[in-house]
């Protein structure tokens, strides 16, 4: 099987299939003990082990590798339905499309590393093995030409990321995202204005997400709510320079044509590193830079534009030595506060050492401070207003303003209390004085 004919191929692969689904059948059936030497000796020959790897390769597209999977009662999940003739038909015109045509420059170097992965996760997809999951995309082919096919590399992406460790698996997820990004945009016809086919995007990326769900992938995930491509394909191109960062090498010599095109490209990337670098970076003094997008920006000096640019001797190029601003990094976002530690040091006076009451600011500022008429008065409003706030609050929303409620309640009660006696004493002389002489003064008590 190491180079069959491609008839003899598709029958390897073809039994290959049904003997894998055949184990699955097995493992599935009710009483385990029936098939329990045939399922020992399957997994014996094909559990962790490079055989298994080897047909997945020779037989790409058919979930071969996850026979192994206890979440699946199936061989390939995604499967079980076909296109139909109409439907095959439909997807004939967009299955020899070899390129479909981007905004802007692509600068795709095919030597580098980046280019060889990108072509792998856009290799063609030649079974229907995927067709029950995709199919809902097929309605929007006709006129988003190859969208139906971007699913099927989708998922066959996302079968071989869920089998990958950790950490291969974290690079492989940020290539998937700038890559379905990329694609879904010359798909879709996005435009300078950033306006596309809201519904057939919607509808690419839920299928996305619910292959994710069963895959069981919970750890590579792209923004689906209001996308600005054009933001997306700048930092795609960031991602691959990070990527590329140490590949990047000519002699003049040789190849004056391909480094020319390689100092144009870092002249482009510089102008893109200018652009997001305070967004994505967090610097500090004496600890460095933190990154807030490792997954597509690096803050590390050694990764500046203009030191690859030197290397590359590209001042040699005078129109492209002239456009090229080097890009210095950004301030500390801790400067001040260590600004201040350094001169405090250097300049104890400034703090007073001797006093107890150690003062940043000089005691003459001080003096001029409070020599001025308009601050004091300032000074002294601000404190009378305080003290009445102060005594407001402690009022309004404490126990001692309650006792002075008291106190006025019963200052309030002895007040009428006095008053009732006194009109009773002053009914009494009215009574046994001589009423004839006198006016009649008649105290109006309010209740």
């Amino acid at each position: 099987m190491k180079e069959p004919k491609d008839k003899q191929k598709n029958n390897y692969c073809s039994y290959l299939k049904v003997i894998f689904e055949l184990y699955k059948e097995m493992e599935q059936t009710n009483d385990p003990h029936t098939y329990k030497d045939e399922i020992e000796l399957f997994r014996r020959i094909f559990f962790d082990n490079k055989e298994l790897h080897f047909l997945e390769e020779k037989c790409p597209d058919l979930c071969l590798g996850l026979v192994f999977s206890d979440k699946y009662k199936t061989l390939c999940p995604f499967e079980k339905m076909a296109p139909g003739e109409f439907e095959k038909a439909n997807l004939k015109s967009c299955a020899n499309l070899d390129s479909i045509n981007g905004r802007g420059k692509d600068y795709n170097f095919s030597n580098l590393s980046t280019s060889t992965l990108y072509s792998e996760l856009n290799g063609d997809v030649t079974s229907d093995n995927y067709y029950r999951i995709c199919s809902k995309l097929i309605a929007y082919n006709e006129k988003h030409c190859g969208i139906y096919n971007l699913c099927n590399k989708l998922v066959r992406n996302l079968i071989q990321l869920s089998k990958m460790e950790k950490k291969k698996r974290t690079d492989r997820c940020e290539y998937i995202t700038h890559w379905i990004y990329d694609n879904i945009a010359k798909i879709l016809n996005v435009d300078e204005k950033n306006i596309y086919d809201k519904d057939a995007l919607g509808e690419f990326f839920h299928v996305g997400y619910d292959i994710l769900n069963k895959l069981d992938i919970f750890e590579c995930f792209y923004n689906t709510v209001n996308v600005n491509f054009e933001e997306q394909r700048e930092k795609k191109h960031l991602h691959d320079y990070f990527k590329n960062y140490g590949n990047f090498n000519c002699k003049v010599s040789s190849d004056n044509n391909e480094c020319q095109k390689y100092c144009e490209y870092v002249l482009f990337i510089n102008i893109l590193y200018r652009k997001y670098l305070d967004k994505s970076c967090d610097c500090f003094k004496y600890e460095g830079c933190k990154e807030r997008y490792p997954y597509y920006f690096k803050c590390d000096e050694k990764y500046n534009p203009f030191k690859l640019f030197d290397k590359l001797q590209c001042k040699k190029f005078e129109q492209l030595s002239n456009d090229f601003k080097t890009v210095n990094s950004p301030i500390p976002v801790d400067y001040h506060v260590k600004f201040l530690s350094e001169i405090s040091e250097s300049q104890p006076h400034l703090l007073n050492w001797g006093n107890k009451k150690s003062f940043i600011i000089p005691e003459v500022v001080h003096d001029k401070i409070m020599s001025d008429p308009f601050n004091t008065f300032a000074l002294g409003s601000l404190g009378f207003l305080g003290v009445f706030l102060i005594l407001f609050i402690l009022y309004k929303f404490t126990p001692m303003g309650s006792y002075f409620n008291n106190r006025d309640a019963r200052n309030k009660e002895i007040y009428f209390e006095n008053f009732e006696q006194k009109f009773l004493e002053d009914e009494v002389q009215f009574k046994h004085g001589n009423t004839q002489n006198r006016r009649m003064r008649i105290a109006y008590h309010q209740a």
